[in-house]
């Protein structure tokens, strides 16, 4: 009997030892992790240390460069009020007239020289409204596209720019792109789309801003209706639908015949 209980007792006494040798390793390993976490929450802490540390460095770098920029505006606003204030009081040449006479009797001495004249020498410039063309019979009744000038703020004549066709079907496009984009902004707010003749300074103006690019590519644009519609039926199409003279959907389901017929304007002018 004392020798059953005496077994027992010893048997107990390993289970127990086994227990115990498993609670150690186990209490091993959760002190071996715990070293890991700890290594790894100093790796993080060292790390997000490095990180403000850069950020702050990054931080007081773009302070100062946009500092620099804002410098830098405030000079070049202040050389464009300068260059607009000198450019201002020049006169506009309204007696410009005098030189288109002048030039006549030079095409007439020499009949083969005619055709350079509108490149060569622009005539005085007509004035650009913020918005419209002026109504001076340029591009829309077929006469020669001059170089404008803008009514207000710089004075002077924009230089002449002359489009090639591949140049004029991409401004086409890209305006045609840009149209339709406006147009769908405008119907989500409820408002009246404009006119695509509209929409070519609102275009110009959204991509170059400067007044002397706008009015330099607008001038471009018409003249490149000018000299490319009756070569071309989508930049035929792009005047008639800028004249008002069809709709813009007309572009879609444009007639090649139609269009000929409008073109023949443009081929007597050139």
């Amino acid at each position: 009997m004392a020798e059953e209980r005496a077994k027992k007792a010893e048997a107990q006494l390993e289970k127990t030892r086994e227990q115990l040798e498993k609670s150690e390793r186990q209490c091993s390993q959760l002190l071996a992790a715990a070293g890991e976490l700890e290594e790894q929450a100093r790796a993080a802490r060292e790390e997000q240390a490095e990180q403000e540390a850069t950020h702050a460095v990054r931080e007081v770098e773009l302070r100062e460069q946009i500092l620099a920029l804002q410098q830098q505006v405030s000079r070049l606003q202040a050389k464009l009020s300068q260059a607009e204030k000198n450019g201002a009081p020049p006169p506009r040449r309204p007696t410009a007239p005098p030189p288109v006479p002048a030039a006549a009797p030079a095409a007439a001495a020499k009949p083969p020289t005619p055709p350079e004249t509108p490149s060569a020498a622009p005539a005085p410039s007509p004035s650009i409204a913020a918005s419209s063309w002026s109504a001076g019979g340029d591009y829309r009744n077929g006469g020669p596209v001059v170089s404008a000038s803008w009514s207000g703020g710089g004075g002077g004549a924009v230089a002449e720019r002359v489009l090639t066709l591949k140049q004029m079907r991409e401004m086409v496009e890209e305006l045609y792109a840009s149209k339709a984009k406006h147009d769908a902004k405008c119907a989500d707010a409820g408002l009246p789309r404009e006119t695509l003749e509209q929409h070519v300074y609102t275009a110009l103006n959204t991509k170059y801003g400067l007044r002397p690019l706008i009015a330099e590519y607008v001038t471009a644009c018409f003249d490149g209706i000018r000299r490319h519609a009756a070569a071309d039926n989508d930049v035929a199409t792009f005047g008639c639908i800028v004249r008002s003279e069809v709709d813009e959907e007309f572009r879609l389901v444009r007639s090649a015949q139609f269009i000929r017929r409008n073109s023949a304007k443009f081929a007597a002018v050139d």
